[in-house]
């Protein structure tokens, strides 16, 4: 990727925001944003993340099913452990 396109990323809001609150990447905020519109995803639903490196999404889908929901995310390349229960990850 150019370096010049890295750092206007870097300068991006929704990135700067989610370095600032431990999210992996801005697309939590996409995926927060597109719930919130269409109720898609719910209290305790199971969610499945195929492609779901860096986990971004995972961390948004998390959060909205909440402690009795479950999420499991699938990729191809290696997803760093989360801390929190209810999430798995499949390499």
């Amino acid at each position: 990727m150019p370096k010049a396109w890295i750092q206007d990323r870097k300068r991006e809001y929704y990135y700067k925001k989610a370095k600032a609150e431990n999210y992996r990447s801005r697309a939590t905020y996409k995926l927060s944003q597109t719930v919130e519109k269409y109720h898609f995803i719910n209290r305790g639903d199971v969610v499945v993340d195929v492609g779901a490196a860096p986990g971004g999404w995972i961390q948004a889908a998390r959060k909205i099913a909440g402690k009795t929901g479950f999420v499991l995310g699938v990729d191809l390349k290696p997803i760093a452990p989360f801390p929190q229960e209810y999430i798995r990850t499949i390499v």
